[in-house]
């Protein structure tokens, strides 16, 4: 008679392909950054033996696909079973008094929109939202996780999960910014919407149109040019002001045409600079006449 043969209970995660693979010792973060915020709030709240389990799935790369929704981090990690649990660190969303106050800041620069539109993040942010009162990353008893949309403490699947979320938020603060209801692309649109209101329609890109005592239309003469027997001066100009307003590159970046822009608009500004020296120069040293 043949002994039926029993399948063993898994008792190791199933392997990933490409996961995000995190030192033993810990995810990569600087110094008093959010990911490292993160990631300190987590292991203050986990046991010795989840922080040492959570650690080995971090390193084995168990977690993958870290994303934003609003009020929360969510991380894909495989454990046992065939599907991939859903690993949730609720954030909770900023209030809307501060993402007023946040948009009616970034607004008076302009290059925060020209940053937001090339892809990019702000410079000013991170800080502008801890001046203004909010948290991006809750501490102590304000976290708490979910597994599969249920409540569970802070076992080693929600430590892996942390170890990569805070990984990936060093190199990329996006899924964070959406978790606290600050998305770019909905902030790109309220920094424009800003703008056009402090304005008041008036088509320039620095943060203040000056006034100047050249003409009417300093700008407009920049580009069409003077003759030699204009001595009008060409006032002051924004630095790359007219450039901003091209907005993000066209063609996705296959050619540099700002980028070509920039250095036509430096060199002339260099040339006009040069000229006005030279002339304010020759009038301040007339010639002197021999007897």
């Amino acid at each position: 008679m043949i002994e039926p043969q029993y399948q063993h209970e898994r008792t190791e995660p199933r392997r990933v392909k490409k996961g995000i693979i995190v030192a033993e010792d810990g995810p990569t973060c600087a110094g008093d950054s959010p990911a490292s915020r993160l990631w300190q709030s987590v292991m203050e709240r986990a046991g010795s033996e989840a922080k040492t389990e959570g650690a080995r799935w971090g390193a084995l790369g168990q977690a993958m696909a870290v994303s934003g929704i609003p009020g929360r981090l969510r991380v894909r990690v495989q454990g046992i079973r065939r599907q991939p649990h859903e690993v949730d660190l609720l954030i909770p969303v900023l209030s809307e008094s501060i993402r007023e106050m946040a948009v009616e800041r970034l607004s008076e620069d302009p290059r925060n929109l020209v940053r937001i539109e090339e892809g990019g993040i702000p410079t000013s942010l991170i800080g502008l939202i801890r001046e203004l009162g909010g948290r991006l990353v809750p501490t102590g008893a304000d976290l708490s996780a979910e597994l599969d949309e249920k409540s569970i403490g802070f076992e080693h699947r929600v430590v892996c999960a942390a170890a990569a979320a805070a990984q990936s938020l060093e190199q990329d603060l996006k899924p964070l910014l959406i978790a606290v209801g600050l998305p770019m692309d909905d902030l790109a649109v309220l920094l424009r919407d800003a703008r056009a209101v402090r304005l008041r329609g008036a088509l320039t890109a620095h943060r203040d149109p000056r006034p100047t005592t050249s003409g009417p239309d300093p700008e407009r003469n920049f580009w069409r040019g003077r003759t030699s027997t204009q001595a009008e001066s060409m006032g002051p100009f924004p630095p790359l002001a007219l450039l901003m307003r091209l907005g993000k590159p066209p063609l996705k970046g296959r050619f540099p045409m700002v980028g070509l822009l920039e250095s036509i608009y430096r060199t002339v500004a260099e040339d006009v600079d040069r000229d006005r020296a030279e002339r304010d120069e020759a009038m301040a040293s007339p010639p002197s006449y021999d007897d």
